[in-house]
């Protein structure tokens, strides 16, 4: 069950910005402030790839395409906090810039999947 799921590019993205984000976390976490913005963007990100897994197993289309919906939901609410530290000067600008593009490529890969799904519905 394990290689079905990561063949779904959308969820090897979504994992690998989790991790991107989780790896840049440690970076500063011993920064108080800056950690209480990136507890919040790791567990965001988290339920990105999260919910893609949930819906992947989930039989029923409209549970299918609500669980795409609650992980772009969570994907821009990712974009928010990465917006956050970006102004508050925790990450920089080339930084949020790799950040962004795999974002967008996720979002753009989120749309296409719950298109397709409500095709088959």
């Amino acid at each position: 069950m394990w290689d079905k799921l990561r063949i779904s590019p959308v969820y090897q993205h979504s994992y690998l910005l989790d991790k991107k984000i989780y790896d840049f976390s440690q970076l500063l976490k011993n920064n108080r402030d800056f950690w209480i913005i990136m507890d919040q963007i790791n567990r965001v990100a988290d339920s990105v790839s999260a919910n893609i897994a949930e819906g992947y197993g989930r039989f029923c289309y409209k549970d299918k395409i609500r669980f795409c919906y609650k992980a772009r939901g969570s994907l821009l609410e990712v974009c928010d906090w990465l917006a956050k530290t970006l102004d508050r000067g925790f990450v920089s600008a080339e930084e949020a810039e790799k950040l962004k593009k795999l974002i967008n490529q996720i979002f753009r890969e989120l749309e296409s999947m719950i298109f397709n799904t409500k095709e088959q519905c």
